[in-house]
Order: C-alpha cells, then structure tokens, then sequence
C-alpha cells in the first residue's frame, strides 16, 4: 500500500529517530516493477558475508518487505543482494528518498 517506517540513528550517540509516511506513486510504481515473490526470495537468502561496509565505518540496511503477505529481510550485511538488480535499484531510490526527501 505505499506506507513505510523507517527508522535510523542520525548519529553516534544520537536518539532513533522513527519516520513513517507513504511513498510517493513514482517509487511505488517502481518498486511495483521490480518486486516479485522470487526476486524477494532470492535477495532475502541468507549468506555469510565476508565483508559488509560497517565492518568499516560504514554503513549497512537492512529492508523489510512485506509483500503478499510473507515478510521478507533484504540485509545489506547477510543477505544474497544482486546489486545489479531492478528490486535493489528500486530500493536504493527509496532509501535516497528517506535520506533527502527528493525524488
């Protein structure tokens, strides 16, 4: 349906903060495109990671998709990503949204 929560700590130290809303029909109509059940499946398969990027100071997400009911965890540290993906470029849009708000 659109509607999203999503939480982050702006800082060392800081307080979470908790942001939810509905995403704009743009990025919905993409991520609408690029979600299907076995691109979820795919993506959200769990692997050990030899390396993610807050091993080093940066940073990792996590999403959770619920679509069809079945809930879905794609783990930038611990999950199958296919970077190169419709679903994953669908995804880093959203995320570039919450960040700056501009789609």
């Amino acid at each position: 349906d659109g509607a999203y929560r999503y939480l982050f700590t702006p800082g060392f130290g800081h307080e979470q903060v908790i942001r939810d809303g509905t995403i704009p029909r743009s990025l919905r109509r993409d991520l609408e495109k690029a979600v299907t059940e076995d691109t979820l499946q795919a993506q959200s398969f769990e692997i050990e990671p030899s390396i993610c990027n807050s091993y080093t100071d940066g940073i990792d997400v996590l999403y959770r998709v619920t679509y069809n009911g079945e809930e879905y965890e794609i783990d930038t540290c611990g999950t199958d990503i296919d970077t190169s993906s419709r679903l994953w470029d669908a995804l880093v849009k959203t995320w570039n949204y919450f960040e700056t708000g501009e789609i």
